[in-house]
């Protein structure tokens, strides 16, 4: 078939009457479509072997959770000044920590969460 071929590519077109060269250009483009089914067959077993490879269908097979944040987190980056109801108890505790008295002090600060302890305590 190919020494068919190749002679008629060798020859002039208006040396092949019109059903013969139809009958070339036809069996030429099936022969470029076979070449291009080859190409994808190889591309599908190279995806395969690195599928089986890098075991994929492992990281696949597992959803991936949602993570749950927690609700008091963009507490910890506002600014004390935003904070509403702060104020008085920083101040208290600024007085206790500066008060003249030479003795050791201990500040608790305790309370539910997102109430603004840590902020108060910075």
């Amino acid at each position: 078939m190919n020494a068919v071929l190749q002679r008629l590519a060798d020859m002039d077109d208006d040396q092949i009457n019109i059903q013969t060269k139809e009958w070339r250009n036809k069996l030429w483009e099936n022969h470029q479509f076979g070449d291009e089914i080859k190409a994808l067959k190889a591309r599908v077993l190279e995806e395969k072997e690195r599928h089986e490879r890098y075991k994929i269908e492992d990281q696949l097979t597992t959803l991936p959770q949602p993570v749950r944040l927690d609700p008091r987190l963009p507490a910890l980056y506002e600014q004390a000044k935003n904070l509403v109801g702060i104020d008085m108890p920083r101040e208290k505790i600024i007085g206790w920590i500066k008060s003249e008295e030479k003795e050791l002090k201990v500040v608790s600060i305790f309370g539910t969460g997102g109430l603004g302890k840590t902020t108060l305590a910075m």
